[in-house]
Order: C-alpha cells, then sequence, then structure tokens
C-alpha cells in the first residue's frame, strides 16, 4: 500500500493480508536437476541415486556409505547432518574447489561483511578481501593435501556466485565444515568417472580411486 508503507497481499482464497514485510521464498531451484551421469549410472551402479531435495532419513544413511556429487551450500548441509547423526566418514565429489567463507567471523557476520564487499568494492578487490579473511581463519592454502591437485577454483564475487557458508564454525562441537575435511571426517574426490556394483569411481591424485 502506497499510503502505509505496508504489504497488502490478495490469497487464492480471497482473503487479504496485510504485513510490515514480504519474505518471497520459493527457492530458486524448485525443480531438482540431476547431473546426466547420474542417468548413465543407474544400470550398473546398485545403490541409490538421490536429489538432495529427496533425502528423507538421514539416520539410515548415515549408517551407510554416501558419496555427494557437488560441494554447494545443499550438499554441505546434507554431509554435516550426516557426521552429526554417526557418520564415520562422507565423501564428496568435486569438479572445482569453491570458495568457503566462515559465517561469523568474530562480531562479524559473512552477510554484513558481503553487503559492505558489493556496495564499495570492486569484485576483484572483495575477493581478495574475502580470500586474506580466509586465509587468517583457516590457514593459508588449507585445501592443499585435502583436495586433488588440479582442480580449478573460482572467487565468488567475479563468477557472481554463492560460496560455501561454513556456518558450524566455532559453534559446533567436533569443529566446522573444514575442520571436518581436514580431520578426514570428509573426503573429497574428483568428477565421478563410472559406477560399478556397489561402489563409483573417481578421479584422484595419481589416477583414478574407488569409493565404497
Amino acid at each position: 500500500s502506497g499510503s502505509s508503507g505496508r504489504w497488502i497481499v490478495s490469497l487464492a482464497d480471497g482473503s487479504v493480508l496485510e504485513a510490515a514485510h514480504l519474505v518471497v521464498a520459493s527457492g530458486l531451484h524448485a525443480r531438482p536437476v540431476l547431473p546426466p551421469s547420474a542417468d548413465a549410472f543407474r544400470p550398473s551402479f546398485h545403490g541409490q541415486i538421490l536429489h538432495s531435495s529427496q533425502v528423507r532419513g538421514l539416520e539410515q544413511l548415515a549408517m551407510q556409505q554416501v558419496v555427494l556429487v557437488g560441494m554447494g551450500n545443499s550438499a554441505v548441509d546434507v554431509a554435516m547432518a550426516l557426521l552429526d547423526r554417526g557418520a564415520p566418514q562422507v565423501t564428496m565429489s568435486v569438479r572445482s574447489r569453491p570458495p568457503v567463507f566462515r559465517r561469523q567471523w568474530g562480531p562479524l557476520s559473512v552477510e554484513v561483511v558481503s553487503k559492505a564487499a558489493l556496495q564499495h568494492l570492486p569484485a576483484l578487490l572483495g575477493d581478495v578481501a574475502g580470500d586474506l579473511f580466509t586465509s587468517l581463519l583457516y590457514g593459508p592454502g588449507w585445501w592443499k593435501g585435502h583436495f586433488p591437485s588440479g582442480l580449478k577454483s573460482w572467487s565468488p564475487y567475479q563468477a557472481r556466485r554463492v560460496p560455501v557458508i561454513d556456518k558450524w564454525a566455532g559453534s559446533r562441537k567436533g569443529g566446522g565444515f573444514v575442520d571436518m575435511i581436514k580431520s578426514g571426517r570428509i573426503r573429497v574426490v574428483g568428477p565421478l568417472v563410472e559406477a560399478r556394483g556397489g561402489e563409483v569411481v573417481a578421479e584422484c591424485d595419481g589416477g583414478q580411486c574407488a569409493v565404497p
């Protein structure tokens, strides 16, 4: 409403709601999309192939060997949830090394820092500042020895993509997402090559490796 500055929402049943704030939360990815390799693997793979939106019963999955394809925030959420439910290890298959930002940096949150960087800094300088904070928090080159060598990396501000947000760092008993990679609880391999029986094969340093 122009006069009151509040939202007037008319619903399909004829009712009307008035609110100070309106949140559109239908999601960016309403239609689950599986990579082409998923269909190619189905005939020879004896396990389940699920999109993250189809994941149910995490307690049951935690007792199985799970390979997550990709390292977006949804995949990271599932990986950490599986570890919290007793999974000894979770494997993540990636084609590139994503940037990882800690959710909270002392009194600063990633939302505040990102907003300031986007409003006041060129994309290149925003990425440089992000890399600096990440190096201070996790250590320079923290990913070396934990990710397959030769993977391409990307920068969030220049690529205009959402980085991985480590929202567990500093608040979760046992450590955050990066801590789980460093400890080996989360194993990172390269792209999947094939699936056979009850295991998949991925690209790893030195060639290919089987992921049971």
